[in-house]
């Protein structure tokens, strides 16, 4: 089975985010895994649209798992 780059990215920011114990911003992920920050927001833009992370903004804001 073949995945698509923005599922495999999914993937391996869904892993990043949960090895947290607070708020992960993009860049800090888009880092970690070399992913472009531009494709990466959009796929946890996505993310939390559908319920799976949670959006948090301000200073200390950033996206974890519901």
């Amino acid at each position: 089975m073949l995945l698509t780059r923005a599922t495999e990215y999914a993937l391996l920011s869904l892993d990043s985010i949960r090895k947290s114990d607070k708020p992960v911003g993009v860049e800090q992920v888009a880092n970690e895994l070399n992913i472009p920050k531009s494709f990466l927001a959009k796929i946890l833009q996505n993310l939390a649209k559908h319920d799976i992370l949670l959006s948090k903004k301000g200073a200390h804001g950033g996206f974890v798992l519901v």
